[in-house]
């Protein structure tokens, strides 16, 4: 009885290694509709960490983490993780950042649809924080109008003795104007 059982070691998450089937092989897999629909999110944001894609594509969200594992390791690598979000402190128990990658782009390319990849990306930090802002800001119904507007539409109108005016900035600073 010698025989050896070979323990599966886990894959690192920043790893691109392939995710192995019972068998051994690695898992290649063909994109869905669903697939085509978080590449057209990555395409239009270009990063996007795995809960602002569940809160756009919905579903299981331990299934969706397991597909996009497997849609960035290879064979497939259709989508990236940057390596950038590797620099934060708290980068190895935070969600995971993904990128449109290039078999993603061909993907949506062979379905017509648009798609520009830039080569390089040179602020990874702000692009993230524009990619979380503006998937937030475009899901806000249009029907709510922020509070700053209605004071906008109110100062328009004739003036009265309730609206707002904002007090002109001092040409030359001076205490005197600094404790007014």
């Amino acid at each position: 009885m010698d025989a050896v059982v070979e323990k599966k070691s886990r894959n690192s998450r920043w790893s691109r290694d392939p995710v192995r089937g019972r068998d051994g092989s690695a898992i290649a897999i063909y994109p869905t509709e669903r697939d085509i629909e978080i590449f057209k999110l990555l395409a239009r944001y270009h990063y996007l960490s795995s809960d602002y894609i569940h809160a756009f594509v919905s579903g299981n969200p331990k299934a969706l983490i397991h597909r996009l594992n497997l849609l960035s390791r290879k064979p497939n690598l259709y989508l990236a993780r940057p390596p950038q979000q590797r620099q934060c402190a708290d980068a190895s128990y935070r969600l995971l950042t993904y990128a449109l990658d290039e078999a993603g782009a061909r993907a949506l390319r062979e379905r017509d649809l648009p798609v520009l990849l830039k080569s390089s990306r040179h602020n990874f930090i702000h692009e993230l924080m524009i990619a979380q802002i503006t998937p937030s800001a475009s899901r806000v119904p249009a029907t709510s109008a922020p509070a700053w507007s209605a004071a906008r539409e109110s100062s328009n109108s004739a003036p009265s003795s309730n609206s707002f005016s904002p007090r002109k900035a001092p040409s030359t600073l001076d205490a005197a104007t600094l404790c007014q």
